[in-house]
């Protein structure tokens, strides 16, 4: 643009010289080269407009138009919104550019954008609310609400905005709360070790560093918020990823040693927190598994019946876990299926019929107890399972 003309001139001038769809153009690369997106996205409508010979001055809605023409608007309109959204959070402005990304339904893209983005103190809280709360990138978002806000923070960003998502969403930042918390707590016996011994010993291991040293817990001693532990290891429970199961059971470990007074009342079937949750990271980790077997057994039995099913979805999650998928499958027609209608969950880890019964070929159990139960829509929908599958 020649510095002695105004924006307005340019325009005017382009137009008289080059026709309406280049000074369109001309416009579109300024408004880039100023970062005024939101005005670029308008001018781009207006070259969409003209390019499909559409009138500029009636915004007729897309099925008013004839199908050919009304496709060709549609798809336009989302490649502007997608670059306009991409621009947007290339310079960081998150929600701006989340404002214009939505309508395209790419998400995998935004996740791509998202980890592109340079947190700052100014748009910190946008990148964790559109990583966690949208589900986009929530190990990225909630790894910034654990460095930026600590683990109080991050449990109620947690619990608030990630437990009830499915399971492959929440088993991440599960595991990134585990770790920061394991790696919180070595640091600090650690340094009590210090105090006490003058050096601390060469390991990373929080049962390593227990060992021998009954001293570390006499009397009220501890060394971490033990309501953030005792948060902690009630998420810990979805976990898959053999290291990080180990890290929560010496987490549970260590809890189990402290004193009465923070021993916390767990809902059930893990009333008490550290011993309970203990028996259940074991199991999963091949330990004594049929002790937790059992205990789920007879609890999710006795409350299934008041409409409880809290101990038996974790009784199924953990046969399931453990490939027992017969026994998984009977639990689940038996303690949930029958009950799920009226019955009460706090939350959901167990797989569902379908999936049990599609992974593991229990077919004809589940039609025949279906049968009996009278549920003709799941009994049509397990044999179509099984007929589309033959």
């Amino acid at each position: 643009m020649n510095l002695s003309q105004t924006p307005f001139e340019k325009f005017s001038s382009d137009c008289h010289e080059f026709g309406l769809e280049p000074a369109l153009g001309n416009l579109a690369e300024y408004l880039v080269e100023q970062a005024r997106f939101h005005e670029l996205f308008e001018v781009r409508k207006l070259q969409l407009r003209q390019r499909l010979g559409l009138p500029i001055e009636k915004w007729q809605a897309i099925d008013e138009l004839a199908p050919e023409k009304g496709q060709a608007l549609e798809a336009g309109l989302l490649e502007i919104c997608r670059d306009v959204g991409t621009r947007f959070m290339q310079i960081g402005e998150i929600m701006n550019g989340w404002q214009y990304l939505e309508p395209v339904g790419d998400r995998a893209a935004v996740a791509t954008l998202l980890k592109e983005v340079e947190p700052t103190d100014e748009n910190v809280e946008e990148l964790i609310q559109l990583s966690v709360g949208q589900g986009i990138q929530p190990q990225l978002g909630f790894q910034l609400v654990l460095e930026r806000f600590g683990t109080c923070s991050s449990i109620t960003t947690y619990e608030s905005q990630l437990a009830m998502q499915p399971l492959e969403i929440r088993r991440g930042p599960a595991g990134q709360l585990v770790e920061h918390l394991y790696h919180e707590l070595v640091g600090r016996v650690k340094q009590a070790i210090i105090e006490v011994e003058g050096e601390a010993p060469n390991t990373g291991s929080l049962t390593e560093l227990m060992a021998g040293r009954d001293w570390l817990f006499e009397g009220l001693n501890h060394h971490i918020d033990t309501t953030h532990l005792a948060s902690t290891l009630r998420i810990a429970k979805i976990l898959d990823e053999p290291t990080l199961i180990r890290k929560a059971i010496e987490l549970a470990e260590y809890g189990k040693r402290l004193h009465d007074d923070f021993h916390y009342q767990g809902q059930p079937p893990f009333e008490d927190i550290y011993s309970n949750t203990l028996e259940f990271l074991s199991a999963l980790n091949g330990q004594d598994a049929e002790s937790a077997i059992r205990r789920l057994s007879a609890v999710a039995a006795a409350q299934s019946a008041t409409g409880n099913l809290d101990a038996a979805v974790w009784y199924v999650y953990l046969l399931d876990r453990l490939g027992m998928g017969e026994q998984a499958t009977r639990a689940y027609l038996d303690l949930v299926h029958t009950q799920q209608a009226d019955g009460m969950i706090s939350e959901d880890v167990c797989p569902n019929l379908t999936t049990l019964a599609s992974k593991y070929g229990c077919y004809a159990m589940a039609r025949e107890t279906l049968l009996e139960q009278g549920d003709l829509l799941s009994y049509a929908t397990i044999t179509s399972i099984e007929k589309q599958k033959a």
